[in-house]
Order: structure tokens, then sequence, then C-alpha cells
């Protein structure tokens, strides 16, 4: 087993964000009034079907009940389909749209993940929605969050057009066992990478005196690393000159820092168990997985600039509206999508699936502000937003996602990683970034 890494069946990512998002999405529809399932009315005139990979059909239909009772006119159900196929077939499939959008029955909507909108663009799967949204009462692309990198829109926009219609899109933060952190003598977080690196030292030790720390200072995933990435001062992707470079001394930076905080990291990725100091996580982890540890989260650690992502690993998640879809049921869906993203129910989602708001009329307003005050360990996520990256959308992503986690293998196969030299990273990543630009210049948007 790996340090630092998430290693169960090499991982699946999507496994680890589903756990935390099925228990969410769970209680949002548990809360909903009316919330029990019932059968499609019998003068029901569209039928939609939601393809969505984050939770199992009962849990997503008791949301959907919500919609249904509102919109006597239209009724939609649920198609879940299991995308976690484990990693060695996320590598073999990635330059194609996933198989798991377009499998089964046909559906009319989708809750597609950002990298996979433009494939399934490029494949003629979906349609633009700029026009929906140009005519649209309720949303305004004005009001959706901007970053000081970009909109989280731009998540969704490819070859000029927009995709999707983003509703997750979370930043990360640092969670802080402050048990660990006092017993090393620290009491703050650290605001820099290299304060990260010196307090993860200072954190791990040997507590049994069997000669193997057992308590240690720092835990991220490896498909966290673009983070470091980011934070380097780089972009995952040059869009302008389409190529990325990692072969750069930024990238060697980022790689470097990877490095010396992977080398005081537990055998796991597990905060829950109280042996690590600071672990980069999740929103929905802020609720209840932790809550024996005593922690709090703060802002991520900053490099030659301060950097988050829109989205978890696999990037936002929006609505996209299926190209086979009719005439009157892409208006039945563009219906859902508005009812959905709506300033009441997105609000409403945020506080139950414990999601952040993408919207400004939402993180800005007084409501909001009085649930930040009832939750005060989210404040680092929404302050995060600031710093928030849109992942590019380009139907090659996918495959640099398999490079990036790729070049951490030089670090992560080394029985010392502090011995893992400069000279042979830097060789690695000349490597992993001529296989990226190969694929990047074959790009033709």
């Amino acid at each position: 087993m790996e340090r630092g890494m998430n290693t169960k069946n090499a991982q699946t990512r999507r496994e680890f964000l589903k756990q935390s998002a099925m228990g969410a999405l769970a209680g949002a529809a548990l809360a909903a009034p009316g919330a029990a399932w019932a059968a499609p009315l019998k003068n029901s005139k569209i039928r939609l079907m939601l393809r969505q990979d984050l939770v199992p059909d009962f849990i997503m239909n008791g949301y959907l009940q919500r919609f249904n009772a509102k919109n006597k006119d239209i009724f939609v159900e649920s198609s879940y389909v299991n995308s976690n196929h484990g990693w060695a077939y996320e590598v073999e499939h990635c330059h194609e749209a996933p198989a798991w959008y377009t499998e089964g029955a046909p559906c009319q909507v989708f809750m597609g993940r950002g990298p996979a909108l433009a494939q399934l663009a490029d494949a003629g799967t979906i349609i633009p929605l700029d026009d929906f949204l140009a005519k649209s009462g309720e949303l305004d692309r004005s009001d959706y969050h901007r970053s000081r990198y970009g909109s989280v829109l731009d998540s969704a926009t490819y070859r000029g057009s927009l995709w999707g219609i983003p509703i997750i899109g979370d930043t990360y933060a640092l969670f802080c066992n402050m048990d660990l952190f006092a017993a090393a003598g620290l009491d703050t977080p650290p605001a820099t990478w290299e304060q990260a690196i010196s307090m993860a030292r200072a954190m791990t030790r040997d507590t049994s005196g069997d000669g193997k720390p057992d308590v240690f200072g720092y835990s991220q995933c490896s498909f966290q690393f673009p983070l470091q990435i980011l934070s380097a001062g780089m972009d995952l992707v040059d869009l302008k000159n389409k190529r990325v470079l990692f072969d750069t001394d930024a990238g060697l930076e980022a790689l470097d820092t990877y490095r010396r905080l992977s080398a005081n990291s537990p055998p796991h990725v597990d905060f829950e168990k109280g042996d690590m100091g600071m672990k980069i996580s999740v929103t929905t982890n802020a609720h209840g997985r932790y809550s024996h540890i005593n922690h709090i989260t703060a802002p991520l650690p900053a490099g030659a600039r301060r950097a988050n992502t829109y989205g978890d690993s696999d990037g936002i998640t929006a609505f996209a509206i299926a190209s086979s879809a009719g005439r009157n049921e892409r208006e039945a869906a563009w219906r859902f999508i508005e009812f959905t993203a709506g300033a009441p129910m997105f609000f409403e989602l945020t506080k139950a699936a414990r999601m952040l708001p993408l919207r400004n009329s939402i993180l800005n307003s007084g409501k909001y502000a009085e649930y930040l005050e009832r939750y005060p360990v989210k404040k680092a996520f929404v302050q995060e937003l600031e710093y928030a990256v849109p992942k590019p959308c380009i139907p090659e992503y996918r495959y640099i996602e398999v490079i990036m986690r790729d070049i951490l293998l030089v670090v992560q196969r080394a029985e010392n990683r502090m011995a893992v030299s400069l000279d042979a990273m830097r060789e690695h990543l000349k490597v992993k970034t001529a296989l990226a630009n190969a694929r990047l210049a074959k790009a033709v948007w």
C-alpha cells in the first residue's frame, strides 16, 4: 500500500466521492416535503429520465418527487448507473466519452462531470444550453460565481458553448487535527506549503517505541495533485497553446512539494482514524464524518499563488440535456434544470446536501450568512471559492488527469521518498509532459 494516496482499487476516486454524496443526497431526499416515491401520474404528458452516477435511484427519486409534485405535466425519474469500474478502466477509456452516460435506457437529462461534457459534446450526445440560459427567467449567467481565475461556468464551456449548468462545484479545504497540532507545539494551520511541510515533519513521530512512525503529519489523495500544480503558478493546461508545462521549474516545485509532504504520510488517507495532523478533503466530510476528532477546517496552503478548484477530483457536476430528446422533452428538461438550479431549490439543496452555492445571489444573501454562522466549519470552503480554478472542459483532460497521477509514481514507488532526487523527478516530468503534449497536439478545438 502506497502512502499518501487512495489505494482502494487504485482508486476509483469516484467511489470515495460517492460515499460522501450518498449520505448528503439521502438527507436532502428525506428532508423533502412529500419525498416518498410515487408512480407517474396518468395524465403526465412528458416523461424524463435522469442519468446519474451519484446515488441509488431510491434516494434520487425521493428528491425528484419535489419537482414532480409541482409539475403535473412532467414526470422525472432517476436512472442510476455504476461508474465505479476501477482506475485501470478509467485509464483505458479516458480518450472516449464515458460509457455509463449512454448505456441502458435512453435518457433526456444527464448529471455530467465537467471533463466528460466536452467528450459528450464531441460525440453529439448533448446539446448547447446557451439559448436556454439567455432566455431563462430563473437563471442568469452573471449570477454564477466568478473567482479571480474564471467563472464556474467555464468548467462546462467548450468550443465557445455552454454544455452544462453546474450544480456541484465544491472547493477543498485543509482539515487539521488540533490535538496533534498541540502535541507538536503548534496552534495555527499552515499558510504556505513550506509551513505545511515543516508542520508535517513536527507532527510525524513514533509514540510506541517500535522505531516506526504511528502519528503522521499530512495526507492527500493522488487525484488532488492538481492543487499543488495550480499553487505553483501553472495552469493545468495551457489552452491557448494546447500544451502542459509540467516539465518546467514550477512543475518540479509542485512534485517536490508532494514528495516532501508524502514523506510524512500514513499508509492510508482516513482522517477519521485520528493519526494524521492534516488532510485535504471535501465539504461533505465537514458534517459528521470527523465529528469525533477535535478539528478545524482551514484554507489550502499557498505556493507561488493561492489556488483551489471548482469541484472535486472529477470536476464539477452539471445538468446537461440529451441531443436525442425531442423539442418538448428539451423544454421540459430545461424546466427541471431551472427548478433545481433556481435560487429557492438551490439554497435548500445547499443546506440539505451540504454543497456550496454557486450563485452569487445565494452566496451573498442574509439567509446564507445565517447558515454559515450555524455551521462555521463551512466558512473555509466558501473563502476558497475566490481562488477556485475552473478545470479545463476539453476532451483531452481526462487523459491529462491520468498523466498527472502517473507523475506521482516516481515518488510513490520509492521505498525512501526523500531519497528521490530532483534530477530523477525532472526526467520523469519530461517523459510524462511529452506524452501529454503529444495528445494535445492532435486536439481540434
